[in-house]
C-alpha cells in the first residue's frame, strides 16, 4: 500500500474509533491492549533494493502517528504487558503496545529516536540469524527478481514467469511464502542460488541489519529486545 494511503487509514481508524473497536489482545475482562506492528522506517527511495512491503512509514509520518498516540492513547511497554498478564496491575483505558520486527539499523536511525521523544517504548524482534549480516535474504530475493533480466525462472515454488513487474511481484510473494514454510538452512540455500541464477551480482551492499553492540546499546537506552 502507498505510504500516504498508509497514513490515511492510519488516521482514518483513528477518528472513526476503530481502535477502540478492534481488542487485539484480552488482557482480562477489564483491560486490553492494541498492538501496532512496524517493520521499517525510512524514505520511501533512501533504500530501492529492499523489499519496499516492508517499508512502513517514513520518518515524517512516523513523528506524526507517534504524537497521535502520545496525544490521544497511553503508549504501555512489555514490562507492563506482562504486569498485566500477571494481574499485577491493570493496564490504562486506551493502552498501545509499539512492535518493531526485524532489526533493520533504521531503527536506531530514525525509529527509535523518534518514538523515545514522545516517550514510546517499543519492542524490537530481531531476527537473530541476520544480526549483523549485511541484508535479509528476502531482500536479497526482491532484489534479484528486480534486476533479473530473465522472462522465466525454475523454482521449488514451480515455473514463475517474470515478463513484467506484476510478474516479479507475484514471483517474489510466492517465493517469500515457500521459504518461509521450508526449514531456515534449506531455504537460505534455495534463495543464495537462485538469487544466483537470476543476477549475476547478488546484493551485497553495506550492512542494513543492527549488530551486537548496536543491540546492546539500544537495550541500555531502554529499548525491550526479543
Amino acid at each position: 500500500m502507498n505510504r500516504t494511503l498508509k497514513e490515511l487509514a492510519f488516521n482514518s481508524a483513528h477518528e472513526a474509533g476503530l481502535f477502540r473497536s478492534l481488542h487485539f489482545w484480552d488482557i482480562s475482562s477489564a483491560s486490553s491492549v492494541y498492538i501496532l506492528v512496524y517493520h521499517r522506517v525510512d524514505w520511501e527511495n533512501a533504500q530501492p533494493h529492499l523489499d519496499p512491503g516492508n517499508l512502513s512509514a517514513t520518518p515524517e509520518q512516523f513523528e506524526r502517528q507517534m504524537q497521535l498516540l502520545a496525544r490521544e492513547y497511553h503508549p504501555v511497554t512489555a514490562e507492563d504487558l506482562l504486569s498485566a498478564a500477571r494481574c499485577d496491575k491493570k493496564l490504562p483505558s486506551r493502552a498501545v503496545l509499539v512492535t518493531v520486527d526485524d532489526g533493520y539499523r533504521d531503527f536506531k536511525q530514525h525509529l527509535w529516536p523518534i518514538a523515545n521523544r514522545h516517550g514510546i517504548r517499543p519492542i524490537l524482534f530481531v531476527a537473530t540469524a541476520h544480526i549483523g549480516t549485511g541484508v535479509f535474504w528476502w531482500d536479497k530475493l526482491y532484489d534479484a527478481l528486480e534486476r533479473t533480466t530473465l522472462k522465466e525462472i525454475n523454482t521449488p515454488a514451480g515455473v514463475l514467469p517474470l515478463t513484467s513487474a506484476e510478474n516479479r511481484l507475484d514471483a517474489f510473494a510466492r517465493l517469500a511464502y515457500y521459504m518461509k514454510t521450508a526449514p531456515f538452512d534449506s531455504a537460505i540455500d534455495m534463495v543464495t542460488e537462485l538469487c544466483r541464477k537470476l543476477v549475476d551480482e547478488p546484493l551485497a551492499r553495506e550492512r542494513i541489519t543492527l549488530d551486537w553492540d548496536e543491540l546492546r546499546e539500544l537495550a541500555k537506552a531502554g529499548v525491550t529486545i526479543a
